[in-house]
């Protein structure tokens, strides 16, 4: 993102700007009532820490979803979905990316993850996906599934580790046969044997 590469689309819309080699649009991150100048850096500032976050996401196993909006998305994926899969593997193997993809513009079995949709009346997409494609739902279940065993895991471990301090203690205080004192019945019985 350079300034040089920006181009205004003042006659779509005077906020919103393209980026000439990155192919770019944006749409929601520039003023028409501020100078171009003035508002480029912090605008930039603002994609440099979303990029940063992007790659700290990625070092964690994540599960990215993308909705095909054409057919020439579509065509670029299919030709290029061993490099996407493994760009998102080479940061952590357990990353996956899901595809959602138009009923009219699908290609049978051409993506692995691709979920054929049938939008809502009046609109490019759909509402409730999850509830309306059951093969969704159940690899999204699929995927979160490691996350969720290891936390069970470790809870079961910080839970049987806490059961044998308390057995523990219990056989300390069993073995040595002494009694268990809270300090002020101490002090009242010394006071009571004056």
């Amino acid at each position: 993102m350079s300034k040089e590469n920006m181009q205004q689309e003042y006659d779509i819309n005077p906020k919103y700007y393209y980026d000439v080699q990155s192919k770019l649009h944006f749409y929601h991150d520039f003023s028409c009532h501020i100078p171009f100048e003035d508002q480029f850096d912090s605008v930039q500032n603002k994609y440099i820490r979303r990029i940063e976050c992007l790659y700290k996401c990625l070092s964690d196993a994540s599960l990215f979803v993308r909705y095909i909006e054409d057919e020439n998305e579509l065509d670029y994926v299919c030709r290029r979905i061993d490099f996407i899969n493994d760009f998102f593997r080479s940061f952590d193997s357990n990353n996956a990316i899901i595809f959602f993809v138009n009923e009219d513009i699908a290609k049978s079995n051409q993506i692995s993850n691709q979920f054929i949709i049938v939008p809502n009346r009046g609109s490019k997409t759909i509402h409730h996906f999850l509830s309306s494609i059951p093969s969704a739902e159940e690899f999204f279940i699929k995927s979160l599934n490691p996350f969720h065993s290891q936390r069970l895991s470790a809870l079961t471990r910080y839970k049987k580790k806490k059961l044998l301090k308390r057995i523990s203690r219990f056989m300390i205080r069993f073995e040595a046969r002494k009694p268990i004192y809270k300090h002020y019945n101490l002090y009242q019985n010394r006071i009571q044997a004056r």
